[in-house]
């Protein structure tokens, strides 16, 4: 897994954003909402049984849909395609959008998908994800 990252945005200007868009379109967005939410279900037992190209293909959908809320930025965007050209399996933004990461996933080209965004000058770092969830 390759975590690739850009400045940071408010996440406060992404909220309000994305708020403006619900009271626009708000049966669109609603549907939107309820796919992403849908996709991270199927994308939970992806990981579950280890079905990686499923998981990809999930992310890249995923994305799609964040791309239609409005929380991508170009320089992410770019990231994401530079990441999935150099192999991963999927990629797509995290955290709040409008600037900050992206999560490259292919586990047999990490390397590859880490040397090319660096190449390309974008920060990027491997990122190993923990078994563990957060201990209480």
């Amino acid at each position: 897994m390759v975590i690739g990252y850009t400045r940071s945005e408010d996440t406060a200007k992404m909220v309000k954003l994305v708020k403006e868009r619900m009271k626009r379109h708000p049966r669109i967005m609603n549907l939107i909402m309820d796919t992403i939410a849908h996709i991270t279900r199927k994308a939970r037992k992806a990981l579950e049984v280890n079905d990686k190209e499923r998981l990809g293909e999930l992310m890249n959908i995923n994305q799609g849909l964040l791309d239609a809320i409005g929380v991508n930025t170009q320089s992410l965007s770019e990231m994401i395609y530079t990441s999935r050209e150099a192999g991963a399996l999927g990629s797509k933004i995290t955290g709040a959008g409008g600037g900050g990461s992206i999560i490259a996933y292919s586990p047999n080209r990490t390397r590859q998908i880490l040397e090319t965004l660096t190449d390309r000058g974008y920060n990027a770092m491997k990122a190993d994800p923990s078994t563990e969830g957060v201990l209480t």
